[in-house]
């Protein structure tokens, strides 16, 4: 099992997950989370149709947030506000794990 893996809990009843093949399950309240695109999805299946859809548009949309991050990634703003962000993380011990959820395209 994957380091990460390891530290995941169900969103739904917070119990460990075990994988079976190319599903997490949780054995607490028995759902069981897929692959989307290579990443694990954790979204639980009976999740508000808001957090759906918005899990579908960002989906659908990011060639856009890719190009909006090429295109901004250069700006002072954008360097000043992601250089402070980071050099919170840049003072952990190096063998430090971090799980960030919600990391959006996952360039930092």
């Amino acid at each position: 099992m994957a380091v990460a893996e390891e530290i995941l809990r169900c969103p739904s009843c917070r119990g460990p997950l075990e994988r079976e093949a190319q599903e997490l399950a949780c054995p607490a309240c028995g759902i069981l989370y897929t692959m989307l695109d290579g990443l694990w999805d954790l979204l639980p299946p009976q999740s508000s149709g808001l957090k759906l859809s918005e899990r579908k548009h960002y989906t659908d949309k990011i060639d856009y947030y890719l190009n909006m991050h090429a295109t901004w990634r250069d700006s002072p703003f954008y360097l000043h506000y992601h250089g402070s962000f980071l050099e919170n993380l840049r003072q952990l011990p190096a063998d430090s794990l971090i799980l960030e959820v919600g990391c959006g395209l996952g360039t930092d």
